[in-house]
């Protein structure tokens, strides 16, 4: 039986880690980027009256998000909190093998490898190995990990991907709204 340790695990498309007294909560964007975004809002003479922020919802949304970690065995067992419900999948390798859906609040579930994933051969891993589970949540809300529990000891942590950077840029940058 193995506790969580950070160092086993990778997150993916999270770009700021908030230790809580829960856990780590997961953020999308940093915190100070979000609280910077807005936009102004001028009376009819064009003078600033306020700055604009309920589009910032978005920014705080827990999509797009990943926890991973290599581990050679067939189930585990993770806990996270949020305010909001949170939906889950979870994969070994490329392999969906479950989804939840959980209330708001403090959540265990046991994720299980199902039988139709033992034996896959490396050549039918399309971009991730076997080994590699992908805990994937989404919420309305930051969601924050509280645990993860195996019951056998993670594998070579070295073997993941390579961080990469993240860039943010504008709307302009983006290409919203050119013809």
């Amino acid at each position: 039986k193995e506790e969580m340790n950070e160092k086993n695990l990778q997150f993916f498309g999270v770009s700021e880690i908030k230790k809580t007294d829960d856990g780590l909560q997961l953020l999308r964007y940093p915190e100070k980027v979000v609280d910077g975004l807005g936009v102004p809002e001028k009376d009819e003479n064009g003078g600033w009256t306020k700055t604009y922020t309920n589009h910032t919802y978005s920014a705080r949304v827990c999509i797009g998000i990943e926890i991973r970690c290599l581990y050679d065995g067939n189930e585990m067992r993770v806990t996270l909190q949020g305010s909001k419900p949170i939906t889950v999948m979870v994969f070994a390798g490329d392999y969906q093998i479950g989804y939840y859906k959980l209330n708001a609040g403090k959540n265990t579930f046991k994720a299980i490898r199902n039988a139709n994933s033992f034996g896959v051969k490396e050549s039918s891993c399309n971009r991730y190995p076997m080994n590699l589970w992908r805990i994937v949540p989404e919420s309305d809300e930051p969601v924050t990990l509280c645990d993860v529990e195996t019951d056998g000891e993670y594998t070579k942590p070295e073997e993941h991907q390579k961080p990469c950077m993240l860039v943010y840029g504008s709307s302009i940058s983006q290409g919203c709204g050119t013809p």
